[in-house]
């Protein structure tokens, strides 16, 4: 503990007091053992000139309360030196900071050229949305470059105030439709039902994917979960692909049996890993469950092709490793039961599937599960040997 405080103290000494490749390497070194330096001692350091320091320093920044974030990038912003704008949004990520910092970023986007860099500045205005004007907001709309608009879309949509409604419905003459679809999510919050409408309506199959993937930002609704639960059936494996994503932000966690179901009959694999993916979404104790409950069903009626696929799912999950020792035992429970049923010994527990899965459930899916009293169908050193 006192050599890493020793540490720190010299690192900070070098900060302060060394030349330019040091001072580079104190920040580097602090960084890299996460020491968290109060603001003020960094301070006199800010203003240096240096590119490379100036990288290191933001990259610090990252370890920094958001507090101390909003006050070095308000120092960056106050230095006579050439701004890092991505650094400084950096920074900024995640943090509330002052009007002026909001004015500065305001000055930055009509002369920044670097798309990238003017999305990443329109999105930084976050905090401060409802402080602009739609003024503000309408050249960026109707701007060359459909990422800007889109981007602004975005975040119109992601917290819409009635004073947005008419961007919004601006939006809709746009001739991108993930835009339009944007917009159509701002609106459905806003109360107007039109997403789901156009969702229906649609006829061609890469625009209706894109509205079906917009579903997925609407939050849960009866009315969505139906016309999701309605495209999970299309014949188009990318319709169904884009509905099981969406419903995997937006169903219900009571699907997720009948998903699983349809899993097995599915005969797309990016389908089926989007199908397992919103199962655990949804509820991943119950998919793990429903996992091995399927497993032993098909097993019993030999049906080695839905074996095999449910093997596959069961990698997809999480804790597979715990999930597939429990496959495992019951592989070799049943191998057990009929050599004993040959033997006429006494057969094994019938209900061990659901004693493992229930224990699976409360033992939070760790592969060296704890033997629960009532799983008495292997003796102690076969069940142990199993769990490893």
């Amino acid at each position: 503990m006192m050599q890493s405080e020793v540490t720190e103290k010299e690192l900070i000494r070098i900060l302060i007091l060394g030349e330019m490749p040091l001072k580079i390497y104190a920040l580097k070194e602090l960084h890299k053992h996460r020491m968290q330096v109060p603001f003020h001692e960094l301070e006199p350091v800010i203003s240096c000139t240096n590119e490379d320091f100036t990288a290191a320093l933001i990259c610090y920044g990252q370890l920094l309360s958001p507090d101390e974030r909003v006050k070095m990038a308000e120092h960056l912003i106050q230095s006579p030196n050439p701004v890092n704008l991505r650094g400084v949004i950096n920074l900024l990520t995640g943090c509330r900071y002052p009007t002026e910092i909001l004015k500065f970023l305001l000055q930055q986007i009509p002369c920044c050229s670097d798309l990238i860099l003017k999305r990443d500045l329109i999105w930084a205005l976050q905090p401060h949305i409802s402080k602009l004007p739609q003024a503000f907001f309408q050249p960026l709309l109707r701007h060359p470059s459909p990422s800007i608009a889109l981007t602004v879309i975005k975040l119109l949509a992601a917290n819409p105030k009635t004073s947005f409604r008419a961007l919004l419905e601006e939006a809709q003459a746009h001739h991108e439709p993930r835009i339009r679809a944007t917009a159509l999510v701002g609106l459905w919050k806003l109360g107007d039902p039109s997403l789901v409408e156009q969702t229906s309506s649609q006829t061609c199959s890469k625009t209706l994917e894109l509205y079906i993937r917009a579903l997925g930002f609407t939050g849960p609704d009866p009315t969505v979960q139906n016309l999701l639960e309605s495209l999970s059936l299309n014949s188009n494996i990318a319709i169904r692909y884009a509905a099981y994503l969406s419903l995997g932000k937006v169903g219900r966690k009571d699907q997720v049996p009948e998903i699983l179901l349809r899993a097995v009959e599915e005969f797309s694999l990016p389908v089926c890993s989007a199908m397992i993916r919103t199962c655990l979404k949804l509820n991943e104790d119950e998919t793990i469950r429903t996992l091995l409950n399927l497993f032993e069903l098909y097993s019993e009626a030999e049906d080695t092709d839905s074996i095999e696929k449910i093997n596959y799912f069961i990698e997809l999950t999480p804790h597979h490793a715990a999930a597939l020792k429990i496959v495992t035992s019951l592989k070799d429970s049943r191998s057990i039961h009929e050599n004993q049923h040959r033997e006429g010994e006494t057969s094994l527990d019938l209900n061990l599937i659901q004693d493992l899965v229930d224990h699976l459930q409360r033992g939070s899916h760790k592969s060296n599960l704890t033997v629960n009293n009532n799983v008495q169908s292997l003796n102690r050193f076969e069940f142990l040997e199993l769990l490893g």
